[in-house]
């Protein structure tokens, strides 16, 4: 298993690698640690001597800035005891998504483990955002790590959101896949904005197929808003990791699209899993 760990050497990417370090400890898996750079856009074709300095400047800097913080990198996971895990360091040039996607699948990445600053919550993390961009087009499972998310040791609570679909009961199999080396319960949640879930007993059914799975539990919600109710269920129950499907970037909005007039903001530490609909197919 291969893991693609994008850094900007930020704190919130430091907080993340700790995430990284932890996969890549159960599954077996290695890292690749990925830092992006831009290079200033110059119009014109051809590049004035001074100007090929200054680029050639800009990239000895780079070059410098990641040579200084691998040593910080390589601490974190010493100090978390993780200095046995395979770590490969690749520096490039070009547009933070587009090269991250690329990397993604030029090394056959399996999952990909990204901080974010996610300075609106959940909507931050998956809005207008590098994460956001990344998680709209990854072609595998991605895991982002809000800046506040608090390792704890454990990941032993694992939620998933699901409206009993086909694609979701492919994407809660890998959530168990993803959870087994942690021997983490995973709590299957559903947010009944209609009011009607719980009468209709389509958790139940939609479950049938898990029955063999010890510790798989189901709650049914009925809340008016659905950020609400997962905000709730996420404090109540200490969830380390909060796992679901997406499709496009609308998927993401219409989760977001609350009242302009409703106060309540929705903050998390809590990493996100998201597996994209179309790796289920």
């Amino acid at each position: 298993m291969k893991i693609l760990f994008p850094t900007d050497f930020s704190a919130a990417a430091h907080n993340a690698f700790i995430y990284a370090l932890q996969v890549a400890d159960k599954w077996n898996a290695s890292i690749v640690l990925l830092h992006v750079y831009q290079l200033p856009a110059v119009a014109g074709t051809g590049l004035a001597p001074e100007l090929e300095n200054f680029y050639k400047s800009i990239d000895e800097f780079q070059f410098k800035n990641y040579q200084d913080e691998i040593p910080v990198l390589k601490q974190l996971a010493i100090d978390n005891g993780f200095d046995y895990i395979e770590i490969k360091h690749v520096l490039m040039e070009g547009p933070t998504v587009g090269t991250i996607l690329d990397v993604a699948k030029r090394d056959e990445i399996d999952m990909i483990v990204m901080g974010t600053t996610g300075a609106g919550g959940l909507k931050g993390i998956v809005l207008g955002s590098v994460a956001g961009e990344v998680l709209e087009y990854a072609s595998c499972p991605v895991l982002v790590v809000p800046e506040k998310a608090v390792f704890d040791g454990n990941i032993d609570q694992v939620a998933f959101t699901t409206n009993f679909t086909e694609e979701e009961a492919r994407a809660l199999e890998e959530t168990i896949a993803f959870s087994e080396p942690f021997a983490a319960k995973v709590h299957c949640i559903n947010i009944d904005t209609a009011h009607i879930a719980k009468y209709s007993h389509q958790g139940e059914k939609w479950l049938e197929k898990f029955d063999a799975l010890h510790g798989l539990s189901m709650e049914i919600m009925d809340r008016s808003d659905i950020m609400q109710g997962i905000t709730e269920y996420l404090d109540l129950h200490k969830i380390d990791i909060l796992s679901m499907v997406s499709h496009e970037r609308n998927f993401f909005q219409e989760l977001f699209n609350y009242s302009k007039a409703k106060t309540l903001s929705y903050h998390t530490k809590v990493p996100i899993l998201v597996f994209p609909a179309k790796t289920l197919l």
